[in-house]
């Protein structure tokens, strides 16, 4: 039986097979760590007729940083490479921009998202020896962690309010290790864009990446009949937890 056509807000049809392959791959994308895992060049028309007018009602409605983020790309064309901006969004943003607005395309959302959600809950350990493994793994990692801690305390100010990983991490858990009152993930990019440790789309100023504050971590996506493009993520390495406990908690 052929998929169900829906009609989109610039007159296009699509088909539900295909918005539900497209959804299942962005929430997948999700899971993986993508924090703006949906181009807007993919969703506008669901709720809009005009692209500029998306972009207007996104830039007006909703916060960059935050919602979304923006950047230029070069592509290239038959009559050579030009520049395009590129926005892309969280999973949530673009719910609540563009796929609420068409109630067809948004049953198929929800269908995928419940899906989703299905498959999780399954790969919780149902038996003991399982839920066993999963508790030994997780109290390991917890006792490196400490280790850790402990071994890098001497090398630190106020070492005792910040655990430091061996890995890097996102800006929402830098906010919460360094424990500032009233600073989250959304006021530490704001603290960092205002010192010019990082640019308007989050990305760091070259000099921090090469002190090794900070590492850009390439994130593929899907660009339609583009195909698949990069586009940067910004991770706060332990160096620069170091740094940052140190410009910052000194305050």
């Amino acid at each position: 039986m052929e998929a169900m056509q829906i009609t989109l807000a610039d007159g296009r049809l699509t088909h539900a097979d295909k918005l539900q392959a497209y959804f299942s791959r962005i929430f997948q994308a999700e899971d993986s760590g993508q924090e703006f895992p949906v181009d807007l060049s993919h969703v506008w028309s669901i709720g809009y007729s005009r692209k500029d007018a998306a972009v207007r009602a996104l830039q007006t409605k909703f916060e960059e940083g935050t919602d979304y983020q923006s950047f230029h790309r070069i592509v290239e064309r038959e009559t050579g490479a030009s520049t395009e901006e590129v926005y892309q969004l969280t999973v949530s943003c673009a719910e609540y921009f563009v796929v609420r607005a068409n109630r067809l395309v948004f049953e198929v959302y929800r269908a995928c998202r419940k899906a989703v959600r299905q498959i999780v809950a399954a790969s919780v350990p149902k038996d003991f020896a399982s839920a066993l493994r999963l508790a030994a793994d997780l109290e390991e990692q917890k006792q490196r962690l400490t280790l850790k801690i402990e071994q890098d305390a001497p090398k630190v100010a106020f070492a005792e309010h910040v655990a430091i990983s061996n890995n890097s991490l996102s800006f929402t858990e830098a906010a919460k290790w360094l424990k500032i009152p009233g600073v989250g993930r959304n006021k530490l990019i704001a603290m960092l864009r205002r010192d010019k440790i990082l640019m308007k789309n989050r990305e760091p100023y070259q000099q921090h990446i090469n002190a090794g504050y900070f590492e850009v971590e390439p994130q593929t996506y899907e660009a339609g009949e583009k195909g698949r493009r990069m586009a940067g993520t910004t991770r706060v390495t332990p160096k620069g937890m170091e740094w940052l406990v140190k410009r910052y908690k000194s305050e």
